[in-house]
């Protein structure tokens, strides 16, 4: 019986997979005021089957669940199992990606001015295309 159950559980151990999702950017509305926007950054741990090959799908996934979420409370532990469930929920019904687990590794609120994500802004602007993208980011 134990060399039965070993080998069941060594097939679904090699088939199941873990991915990693780190730092995704997302604007969600605050409840503090009308059409005020707060930045997260969530990070992801998935475990499932055929998760690789999938991983664009599981970001679009996150960003559109996250996205019926206000800011205060996605940061709530009713609020992050909900997503968890909404989003496990989401991947089922529209990808047919079935889970065994989520893990939320990081979540927090992007508050302070990202030099980096700056440039990066201007660098996609029409600053660039005058010229003055490379000025500005010399300045920096």
């Amino acid at each position: 019986m134990k060399k039965i159950f070993l080998s069941v559980f060594l097939v679904l151990s090699l088939n199941a997979q873990n991915l990693e999702i780190d730092k995704i950017r997302t604007d969600l509305y605050s409840k503090s005021g009308a059409n005020v926007l707060k930045k997260v950054e969530i990070s992801l741990e998935f475990d499932g089957n055929n998760l690789k090959e999938n991983e664009n799908k599981l970001i679009d996934a996150v960003n559109t669940v996250i996205s019926g979420f206000f800011y205060e409370d996605i940061f709530t532990e009713i609020g992050k199992n909900n997503f968890k469930k909404t989003l496990e929920k989401f991947l089922d019904k529209k990808y047919k990606i079935k889970l065994d687990d989520i893990y939320i590794i990081s979540l927090s609120g992007v508050e302070k001015f990202d030099l980096e994500e700056f440039k990066r802004f201007l660098e996609s602007t029409e600053a660039k295309e005058k010229g003055m993208g490379s000025e500005v980011k010399k300045a920096l």
